[in-house]
C-alpha cells in the first residue's frame, strides 16, 4: 500500500472525550487512555496507577477477545482487540470498574504485580532517570513500587476518582466508526504534565555504579532532528564498536518522551570490564563527531527511506493514533507521520548536529565502579554535600569518625572530613521502618540515609528524632529482613577507617543515592513493571 492510500486518522468527540479513528483492515483495535502515570505519583504511593490498571481488568478473566493495559510515565491505557460489539463491551466494563474498583482484589493484585515485577528483566541503566531527577517526578520510575506495601482500597479508589475522568481521557479506534460506543466517565479536569525539574548538576558528568557496560543519558527538546541523530549514532557506533574494534556486542539508542516537549535520550553499549573505558570512549567519539559534522547524504536518505517503508504499512496508523492520543493528553501538537515525513525531508546535517550537541551538553556518562573515566574533563557526579545540617552529632559506635546528626531541619550522615549526605525532614519522599528500630529515609533529591541503631552512639535519641519528624503518611512498614540483623556489636575500643554497610556497620554514600549492600536495601531496589 502506498502512503497516498494509507488510512488517515480522524478526530472526533464522544461525550467530551477526544477520539481518533482510522479505517484499518482486520480485527477492530481500540484503546481508552488517561493522562496519569508513574511520574505523577509521590514515591510513597508509587505503583497506585499500575494497581488501578490491574484492578480494572481483574473482573474480565478469560474472554474471546484480547485485552491488556499498561502504565508508563505519563499515561495509563486499556487496550482491546476484537469485534465491534466486544470493543463496546470492553469500554463499558473499564468505565464501570474504574468508578467502583473491586476492594476485595487489592491484596491479590498487589501480589500479582510483585510477581510480575520479579520476573521482568531489568536494564543495567534504569537508574539514569533518578540520577537526574532524584526520587521525584520522572525519577520515581527507578524505584520499587513502594505504594504496594500499604495502599488501602480507599486510597486506591480516591486516586482513580481524581484521575480517571472524562476530562482526563482520550481514545483511539483502528477500524470502523462504532455506533453506540460509550465512554461513560465522571467529569473532571485534565491533569497537567509532570514538571521536568532536574537536580542541580554540573553537566556533562560521570557516574559510577554497579552496571556492566557504559551508557550516555541525555535530555533535550523533542525534535525530529534529535530522533534522526540518535538513529544514525546507533548505526555508526555499532559499526565501530562491534565490527571495526570488536569490543562490544551491540549498541542501543532510544528516545522517550517526558512531558511532550522534552525527551530523554539514551545510548548504551555492553563491554567486558577490561574494555569498558575503551567502549565508552569510542561511543563518545562517535557522538562527538556526529555532533560536529552531522550525518552525510546517504545517512539522511536512510532515515527518509526507513520512514517511508514504515508508512507503507497500513498498520502504522495504529502507532500514529497512539502518539496522537499521547500528545492530546499532554497538550502538545501531535507528530503525525505526514508531518514527520516533511520534517525528515527538510533535515540538514547542521540541524542534526546541533540537536545532538545540545543533548550531549546534558550528558550523564555511566560506567562501572572503578573503571577509568573515558573523558578526563567529565565532572564527577556529586556524592556528598560540602557540610552537614546543624544539629546534635552522634558518633559512629565503631570509631570510624563518621557522625549521624539530627537537628530541627533534618538529618545528616557525615564522614570525618564533614562531607555529608543531608535530608531535610520536609523533603523526605519515603521512609521505611523495621521493628528493631532500623530506619531508611529517601529524600526527594534521591539522597538515602540508612539508620541502624547498633552502629551509632545514642541510638534512642536518633530514633526519636526520626520518628517525630518523618511525615507519618510517607513511612511504610518494610517487608524484607532488617539490614541490622547481621550487624556485630560495637567494639569497646573504636577502630579507625571507613566502615560500610554489609557485615561492617554503617552505610555507603554514593551519588546522592545509597548503594546499600545489605538485604534491607532491597526495599528500594529498582523493580518497575508494566
Amino acid at each position: 500500500m502506498s502512503t497516498a492510500t494509507r488510512p488517515a486518522p480522524k478526530r472526533w468527540n464522544l461525550g467530551g472525550v477526544p477520539v481518533f479513528q482510522a479505517e484499518v483492515p482486520g480485527r477492530v483495535r481500540a484503546a481508552l487512555e488517561f493522562r496519569v502515570g508513574t511520574a505523577d505519583e509521590p514515591l510513597h504511593m508509587s505503583g497506585v496507577t499500575h494497581l488501578i490498571e490491574h484492578l480494572t481488568l481483574s473482573g474480565l478473566g478469560t474472554q474471546p477477545y484480547d485485552y491488556n493495559g499498561y502504565v508508563d510515565q505519563t499515561h495509563c491505557a486499556f487496550l482491546v482487540s476484537g469485534t465491534v460489539d466486544q470493543v463496546k463491551e470492553f469500554f463499558v466494563h473499564v468505565c464501570g470498574a474504574l468508578q467502583a474498583l473491586p476492594k476485595d482484589r487489592v491484596a491479590t493484585e498487589r501480589r500479582v504485580i510483585e510477581t510480575e515485577a520479579a520476573g521482568h528483566h531489568q536494564s543495567s541503566f534504569r537508574d539514569s532517570m533518578s540520577l537526574r531527577y532524584g526520587a521525584n517526578g520522572f525519577g520515581t520510575t527507578d524505584y520499587r513500587q513502594i505504594g504496594l506495601l500499604w495502599l488501602t482500597p480507599e486510597a486506591v479508589q480516591d486516586w482513580a476518582t481524581r484521575h480517571f475522568t472524562s476530562g482526563n481521557a482520550t481514545a483511539w479506534v483502528a477500524g470502523p466508526v462504532i455506533p453506540g460506543l460509550k465512554i461513560d466517565l465522571p467529569p473532571g479536569g485534565r491533569l497537567a504534565p509532570p514538571v521536568v525539574t532536574p537536580k542541580n548538576l554540573r553537566l556533562p558528568c560521570l557516574y559510577e555504579d554497579m552496571t556492566q557496560g557504559a551508557a550516555v543519558s541525555m535530555v533535550s527538546a523533542r525534535s525530529t532532528a534529535l530522533w534522526a541523530g540518535m538513529a544514525i549514532l546507533e548505526r555508526r557506533a555499532i559499526q565501530r564498536l562491534r565490527f571495526n574494534e570488536g569490543i562490544s556486542y551491540g549498541v542501543q539508542t532510544a528516545v522517550h518522551d517526558l512531558d511532550g516537549r522534552m525527551v530523554h535520550a539514551l545510548a548504551s553499549t555492553d563491554a567486558m570490564v577490561e574494555q569498558v573505558t575503551q567502549a565508552a570512549s569510542a561511543l563518545l567519539d562517535v557522538a562527538d563527531v556526529l555532533s560536529l559534522t552531522g550525518p552525510d547524504a546517504a545517512e539522511l536518505q536512510f532515515i527518509a527511506s526507513a520512514l517511508e517503508e514504515a508508512m507503507s504499512d497500513p498498520q502504522a496508523v495504529v502507532g500514529e493514533m497512539q502518539g496522537m492520543a499521547d500528545s492530546e493528553l499532554l497538550g502538545v501538537e501531535p507528530s503525525t507521520l505526514d508531518k514527520k515525513r516533511v520534517e525528515v525531508a527538510a533535515l540538514t546535517p547542521s540541524a542534526v548536529a546541533a540537536a545532538l550537541k545540545a543533548a550531549l551538553d546534558t550528558a550523564i556518562v555511566i560506567i562501572p565502579q572503578g573503571a577509568k573515566s573515558p573523558r578526563p574533563h567529565l565532572a564527577p557526579y556529586p556524592t556528598v554535600e560540602a557540610r552537614p545540617l546543624r544539629g546534635t552529632g552522634n558518633p559512629n559506635a565503631f570509631g570510624s569518625g563518621e557522625q549521624l546528626i539530627v537537628g530541627p531541619s533534618g538529618i545528616s550522615v557525615c564522614d570525618a572530613d564533614r562531607r555529608a549526605s543531608n535530608i531535610l525532614w520536609q523533603e523526605i519522599a519515603v521512609g521505611a521502618r523495621w521493628d528493631d528500630g532500623t530506619r531508611m529515609l529517601i529524600g526527594r533529591d534521591g539522597t538515602e540515609i540508612l539508620f541502624r541503631p547498633r552502629a551509632w552512639r545514642n541510638p534512642e535519641v536518633i530514633l526519636a528524632a526520626i520518628d517525630a519528624n518523618a511525615p507519618a503518611d510517607r513511612v511504610v512498614e518494610a517487608d524484607v529482613p532488617s539490614p541490622s540483623g547481621d550487624l556485630p556489636k560495637p567494639p569497646r575500643i573504636g577502630r579507625r577507617g571507613s566502615v560500610f554497610a554489609g557485615r561492617a556497620p554503617i552505610f555507603m554514600m554514593a551519588a546522592g543515592a545509597l548503594l546499600a549492600a545489605v538485604a534491607g536495601a532491597a526495599l528500594f531496589m529498582i523493580s518497575r513493571a508494566h
